[in-house]
């Protein structure tokens, strides 16, 4: 059941008016110490901070008079704010500073920092893989149900902790459905991870687009790497769409549930409903009972890896 949080055409104004609400007009820094950037994207710089005792991270949107950028940065702020769930990666409060306007938002620290992490410092068991893609399906499932496509779903938007886990984040492409497509037609996102639909048509795209990408994470969580990674982009995208995505060797289950996630069709494409329901994937996700042992390994090699470069 979809219940969009914002009116269909009229998301523009009520996001505007939504941030107004909770953004609290201040500098950040007066209340938050910053201890060190933890990284550096386009729309914006992430670093740990301390506040009221707790770790948080700080995102610091780049500043520009661009009106378009100050949408970008209020719609991030609004659906962190309103998104509630164990996947999502959880908002602590927004900042809009009376000196420059620079605006900031706080969220929960991800103390193991983001999947790319752990794709590539530990191998993952088909169940492993499983376990997260079930988690970013039910964030996704509840943001789809509420109207929001996030357009940029890649293992850098994934954050992951010790305890295990997994927490989607980076609103900063999202959008909001319409009834048949995304309330706007802008073709954005992170080349191999984008839909077919999303990178060659001119007629819309809607929720599919963040299933695709869920099923590209788990191609490369399986292989290490995306699908045709030695072609080009847009190469690779026709591939796909062409001839479909190689195939994985001795996963047979996880086969057929990638076939359904990286569905060339968005019509006939999974939801995140329909694969969490699919009782092969709930009982590949009951094979693994935690990532916490996997998510340390990748941490110690990590640290293994960056001593012996020292």
């Amino acid at each position: 059941m979809q219940s969009n949080w914002f009116t269909p055409g009229k998301e523009e104004v009520e996001v505007e008016h939504a941030f107004l609400s909770v953004v609290i007009l201040g500098e950040i820094w007066d209340s938050h110490a910053e201890l060190e950037q933890l990284g550096d994207g386009t729309y914006g710089t992430v670093s740990m901070a301390r506040s009221s005792g707790r770790l948080v991270a700080v995102k610091a949107f780049k500043k520009t008079y661009e009106p378009i950028n100050f949408k970008g940065a209020a719609a991030e702020v609004v659906i962190s704010y309103k998104a509630s769930h164990r996947a999502i990666a959880k908002f602590e409060g927004a900042y809009l500073s009376p000196l420059d306007s620079s605006i900031y938002m706080s969220m929960e620290y991800m103390d193991a920092g983001c999947l790319r992490d752990l794709i590539f410092y530990q191998d993952l068991p088909p169940a492993a893989v499983a376990r997260v893609v079930q988690e970013i399906l039910l964030g996704l499932e509840y943001l789809h149900s509420n109207g929001v496509i996030h357009r940029d779903i890649k293992p850098e938007n994934v954050l992951v902790n010790r305890a295990g886990a997994i927490k989607i984040a980076d609103f900063g492409l999202a959008t909001f459905y319409k009834g048949d497509c995304a309330s706007d037609c802008c073709y954005i996102g992170t080349p191999y991870y984008m839909a077919p639909e999303y990178t060659f048509s001119t007629f819309g795209y809607g929720f599919g687009v963040d299933i695709w990408a869920v099923g590209i994470i788990a191609f490369e969580m399986l292989q290490g790497d995306v699908p045709y990674a030695d072609q080009k982009v847009e190469r690779a995208t026709m591939l796909m769409f062409t001839q479909g995505r190689p195939k994985v060797p001795e996963t047979l289950v996880f086969d057929r549930i990638l076939d359904s996630l990286l569905d060339a069709n968005p019509r006939t494409r999974a939801s995140a409903s329909s694969v969490l329901e699919r009782k092969d994937f709930r009982n590949l996700v009951r094979a693994c009972d935690s990532l916490a042992p996997f998510i340390e390994a990748g941490i110690k090699a990590r640290i293994t890896e960056s001593q012996f470069a020292e």
